[in-house]
């Protein structure tokens, strides 16, 4: 229902005087606009929201830019540690086999020697002997292992966000190339009689 300006001081007029019902219904209409006014300066226009939606979209463009770019240039990096890391456990891992096989080799040397000299003295080093290469087989697989877990730690920092299949790919090679290694001084160990 609508009442004009005219019809409420009618009203009004009254109960109270044409004077005090001008003034009211005037106050109202001052009230009235000046929250009408505050409550306009809070909807934003058509105006404001495509400003506000062209700058969302450049800055989500420029961040897709500078993610991809941060990517690319991980990948590279990663890539070119894993290969360095690889190389460096490579030549590790073939240092101690060849240690491990110059020591086995050493050590069945002295064995035959020492046979050759007296059977019960020769059966007790055989079993110093044997204890012996176990211990430094066992100690050469401990310092492999470190090795390989200080150099899986140094990567794995160095890496950080790198793909899950390129970590899994490297420490699929380590793990084998460690196994490797001890099935290689195993074998080498039942060749000689140990």
């Amino acid at each position: 229902m609508y009442i004009s300006d005219f019809q409420l001081i009618d009203i009004l007029r009254d109960k109270m005087g044409e004077e005090e019902a001008r003034t009211l219904v005037e106050y109202i209409e001052t009230k009235v606009e000046d929250k009408y006014l505050e409550g306009k300066n809070v909807f934003a226009t058509k105006e404001d929201l495509l400003k506000l939606e062209l700058k969302i979209l450049e800055s989500i463009h420029k961040n897709n830019l500078e993610t991809q770019k941060l990517i690319s240039d991980s990948k590279v990096e990663t890539q070119k540690l894993i290969s360095d890391s690889k190389v460096e456990t490579q030549k590790l891992i073939a240092d101690s086999k060849a240690d491990t096989q110059k020591l086995i080799a050493d050590s069945k040397g002295e064995t035959q020697k020492l046979i050759a000299d007296s059977k019960g003295e020769t059966q007790k080093l055989i079993a110093d002997s044997k204890a012996e290469t176990q211990k430094l087989i066992a100690d050469s697989k401990a310092e492999v292992l470190k090795i390989i877990g200080d150099s899986k730690v140094e990567v794995l920092k160095i890496i950080g966000d790198s793909k899950f299949e390129t970590i899994k790919w490297f420490f699929g090679m380590l793990l084998a190339s460690t196994i490797a290694i001890i099935g290689t001084i195993l074998t080498v160990m039942k060749m000689g009689g140990w």
